[in-house]
């Protein structure tokens, strides 16, 4: 009974490393503090990238700083982040798409104490423009209400690795449509066949 047991389990280790050189089962374990949006959260934070960039492409930087300055009163912090903006936006041109590259887990953080429901998603999206492409940070607040305000926008470049990564994940995608995702912590292990 031992023996019969013993050989299932190195037959299966030694059919799943066979699968995995194959390629036929694709393994991953999601990066540290890795988050995958649900299909309403998606829509919302879409929707609010949408509206975001279209206030910086009308140059309606006094609405976001309006919105900047709900919780935080730091105007220094804010006329950092608008004057990164407006920079941006003379140096890329206009925004032609946006694609999202991933997501933290969501947060209470110490200012949104006072309502535990309020949550704090930090998300980036791979943005293309005229001139180039960039990487934007948000952290957005989602209200209990489904509303979504403005905490924080920057933006980084270069972005090699994050498009490499965004390549790379489009591949495995194609070849393994097929997902199983287990919930590791703040990460999860994602199988693909």
């Amino acid at each position: 009974m031992k023996k019969a047991i013993l050989y299932s389990l190195v037959a299966l280790v030694l059919i799943t490393i066979l699968l995995l050189r194959l390629d036929v089962v694709y393994v991953n374990i999601s990066p540290h503090n890795y988050y995958r949006l649900n299909k309403n959260e998606s829509i919302l934070f879409e929707d609010a990238v949408s509206k975001f960039w279209g206030k910086v492409e009308k140059e309606k930087f006094d609405e976001i700083k309006s919105e900047l300055s709900e919780d935080e009163t730091n105007d220094y912090r804010n006329n950092l982040i608008l004057n990164d903006l407006k920079e941006n936006r003379s140096q890329f041109g206009k925004i032609i798409s946006w694609e999202f590259f991933r997501s933290a887990s969501p947060q209470i953080t110490s200012e949104s104490v006072r309502n535990p429901d309020e949550k704090h998603y930090h998300i980036e999206y791979l943005t293309k423009a005229e001139n180039g492409e960039f990487c934007t940070s948000f952290i957005w607040k989602l209200k209990p209400d489904n509303e979504v305000k403005l905490f924080f926008v920057g933006n980084d470049s270069p972005v090699e690795w994050r498009i490499e990564e965004r390549n790379k994940q489009r591949l495995v995608i194609e070849k393994h449509p097929n997902e199983i995702i287990i919930p590791y912590a703040d990460r999860y292990i994602e199988i693909r066949y």
